[in-house]
């Protein structure tokens, strides 16, 4: 008998040896093709991004990750609360070239209707729950406030 479980990406079937392989080497359950789209995202995001976004869809919801918004590429995207997740590394507080261009970022998500917010890569690291806590509040409230 096989057992199949589902790829907590694409929700779709894998079986028992995927599961074992991708927990062992990606942390999640998720299924080979997943696993060449996160393989591909690598290049361009960080662990605390990947971490951050499976956090949320292990809570149920269906971010987008790396989404190019029509600026720029934006980390974490929910679209019907309108909400844009930015995880910053510790270069984003210190210099002003940085600053200044994550304030226009945050500038033009904002005439788009989108709130941004900025989580520290370390509070990722360290505080992934309680992280993920607050924002599934914040995910819901914005939520319902845009039905």
């Amino acid at each position: 008998m096989r057992i199949y479980m589902r790829c907590l990406n694409c929700h779709n079937s894998i079986d028992g040896n995927v599961y074992v392989y991708s927990r062992e080497n990606y942390g999640y359950n998720i299924c080979m093709r997943c696993q060449r789209w996160l393989d591909s995202q690598m290049e361009f995001t960080t662990p605390e991004v990947v971490n951050l976004y499976f956090a949320l869809k292990n809570r149920g919801f269906e971010p987008d990750m790396e989404k190019f918004d029509g600026h720029k590429h934006v980390d974490i995207v929910f679209e019907r609360p309108k909400l844009h997740i930015e995880v910053d590394g510790i270069q984003h507080n210190q210099s002003t070239r940085q600053a200044l261009s994550d304030l226009k970022r945050t500038f033009y998500s904002m005439q788009g209707g989108f709130l941004t917010i900025r989580i520290p890569n370390i509070l990722v690291r360290n505080e992934l729950t309680e992280t993920v806590n607050y924002l599934v509040e914040l995910i819901l409230e914005r939520y319902y406030k845009h039905m």
